[in-house]
């Protein structure tokens, strides 16, 4: 599951982007390719070069809105 939300998180990074006109504000939302972790990644695997590594932070952020949404009352 964990893998699905990076995914997520990092097509949300990839959306907000281009309104962000903040480079700090942009870079606390991705991870540079020297600071990743991991490659063996869905991330890694899926990615033709259009989307960006997201941050920890981010990775935090999704993975609490999808706890969130999966406790709502349908």
């Amino acid at each position: 599951m964990t893998n699905i939300l990076e995914y997520i998180a990092g097509w949300v990074v990839r959306k907000l982007s281009p309104e962000i006109a903040c480079s700090e504000c942009l870079a606390a939302l991705v991870v540079t390719a020297n600071d990743s972790g991991h490659t063996d990644s869905l991330l890694e695997m899926k990615n033709n070069g259009g989307l960006l590594k997201p941050s920890p932070g981010v990775i935090a952020v999704v993975t609490h809105v999808e706890k969130v949404h999966r406790k709502a009352p349908v």
